[in-house]
């Protein structure tokens, strides 16, 4: 049903009886009339036809007037129903959203967005079935939609579907529909927002977030975690050993003479020193560790439900690989080493301050005793870990 079939079928009803009424009233004047000759035939009184004509001029006169009423309401009617035909396609037509009425499974009416938005001319999309403008990871959400809407159904007043286009590409579409009831017949109308753009952008903005919120949280010259992260994350891993009985492991390591090597090297070699150290601590951590880059040439790593015995030996192969590593910068080939000091939660203190206290004194011991060292806290002096 189109929107002029609104608008046409009780007027024309209604024009209907006007000539079956101006039928029935031209009998009736008829019937009058042959009464009034046949009394002058059978030489009635002149009072008699005076009478006759005076009735008949009365009744022509009440018909005529409930005529011209008729037609009078029948033109307001008209006036009204055009009027409101009018602001319908004034409201449908609007670009801002597609507009379609859906029933029996065809679209009956749809506005020029509404075909654009799909890519079709009104013609084209009049003639394909609803379901060629969805995609088929979509079609078992648009069909309960449907569903719920002809069955009066509680429903989301919005539902995202993923559109399918003339061309075969997609398009994201949020569509809202209500049930109207035309005489017998029930129909769906659809209001249709092309959204693609706004998804597009609200994924752009959601990745960039996501990229700021890593950046805020990393260190940007080796990708390690930041101090402020790791400060707040080893509070979190004490709460949690204190609550599973268990350990975690702290280990600081210092880069030896960093100072020299960036006097004597300049600091893009420096620089590339750290970032080698960096992607070793990425490489040989477990996914729940925790690395960081602590300050300057210091790192601090945290290592959940370690026993200090283990840490050593993480510390030391650690320790052994940095010795034998060879740092190519900038055409210069560096060789460092590195000092680490090891505490434990809670055997070398109770909360996140002391532990990262006793780790750093112990690493500070290692150095004191000649660097390249591994050193555990408690440990006096520390021992020669090397290899």
């Amino acid at each position: 049903m189109t929107a002029g079939d609104l608008s046409q079928n009780e007027p024309a009803a209604t024009e209907d009886a006007l000539r079956e009424e101006i039928a029935r009233l031209n009998k009736i004047v008829q019937v009058l009339m042959d009464r009034a000759e046949r009394s002058t035939s059978e030489q009635v009184t002149a009072y008699g036809v005076f009478q006759a004509t005076i009735v008949l001029e009365d009744l022509v006169q009440r018909r005529t007037e409930e005529l011209r009423r008729a037609l009078d309401r029948n033109e307001r009617i008209t006036r009204t129903l055009r009027e409101s035909e009018a602001r319908f396609r004034g409201i449908a037509e609007q670009p801002l959203a597609g507009i379609a009425i859906w029933e029996q499974g065809r679209f009956t009416y749809v506005n020029t967005r509404f075909a654009e938005t799909f890519g079709y001319s009104r013609e084209e999309i009049l003639a394909i079935s609803p379901i060629e403008t969805i995609h088929p990871g979509s079609r078992p959400l648009f069909a309960e939609h449907i569903r719920k809407c002809l069955a009066r159904e509680p429903a989301p007043n919005l539902i995202s579907y993923v559109g399918l286009k003339k061309d075969g590409t997609t398009t994201d579409i949020d569509l809202s529909s209500s049930r109207m009831e035309l005489s017998d017949k029930v129909a769906i109308v659809h209001v249709v927002t092309d959204v693609t753009a706004r998804r597009r952008a609200e994924r752009e903005v959601l990745i960039l977030n996501r990229r700021l919120a890593e950046q805020a949280i990393r260190d940007p010259l080796t990708s390690l975690y930041n101090r402020r992260y790791m400060e707040e994350s080893i509070e979190r891993e004490l709460l949690r050993a204190e609550r599973t009985d268990t350990s975690v492991s702290v280990i600081m390591c210092d880069i030896d003479d960093f100072k020299d090597i960036n006097d004597r090297y300049g600091h893009q070699v420096g620089d590339s020193v750290l970032q080698t150290l960096g992607s070793l601590f990425k490489q040989r951590r477990r996914g729940s560790d925790i690395a960081s880059r602590y300050g300057g040439e210091e790192f601090l790593l945290v290592f959940p439900d370690m026993p200090g015995e283990r840490a050593l030996e993480w510390a030391e192969e650690m320790r052994a690989t940095i010795a034998g590593a060879s740092i190519r910068a900038g055409g210069t080939t560096v060789a460092i080493t590195a000092s680490f000091g090891v505490a434990v939660y809670p055997a070398h203190g109770s909360t996140a301050d002391e532990v990262i206290s006793a780790a750093d004194k112990a690493q500070y011991a290692a150095k004191e005793a000649g660097k390249n060292r591994v050193a555990y806290a408690g440990d006096a002096p520390a021992t020669d870990k090397r290899l």
